[in-house]
């Protein structure tokens, strides 16, 4: 089991106004599982996209807007 404080895995920008954490993948040996953590700066915006696989969003602080499909 990986046990670890997010806060410790480097950040990589994304953009000027984003940025990602690449908790748990296929390095931690998870093939079918993706953790990531994004920090957005008041008002960045993600350009609209979908996925073929499930995909949550748990929010650690702040507020935001995630529109589905329908």
């Amino acid at each position: 089991m990986l046990s670890r404080d997010y806060r410790e895995v480097p950040q990589e920008p994304i953009g000027e106004d984003k940025s990602i954490r690449w908790v748990i993948g296929k390095p931690e040996g998870a093939p079918n599982f993706a953790m990531r953590v994004i920090e957005f700066q008041p008002g960045a915006v993600f350009a609209t996209h979908q996925h073929s696989y499930e995909h949550e969003i748990f929010v650690l602080e702040g507020e935001g807007v995630a529109e589905g499909p329908e």
